[in-house]
């Protein structure tokens, strides 16, 4: 990574969306004490996953033009 200090730096960003865990990974997270929510829990019937990052990038899209490049 480079940048001067107190300037501008890279960024990345990354988005991991749960759609329908197993119970091994349900349980591994559950082993480190958390809980992992996702999509099949929370929608019936669980929306295609083509869809799904479409309407993901309907929202993400106009907004990341606030953030200079």
């Amino acid at each position: 990574m480079r940048g001067e200090a107190g300037g501008p730096g890279p960024g990345v960003m990354g988005i991991g969306i749960n759609v329908m865990p197993d119970d091994a990974a349900r349980a591994a997270v559950a082993a480190t004490g958390n809980v992992a929510d996702d999509v099949q829990a929370n929608c019936k019937p669980v929306p295609d996953r083509n869809a799904l990052v479409a309407a993901l990038l309907a929202q993400l899209v106009p907004v990341l033009g606030d953030f200079p490049r």
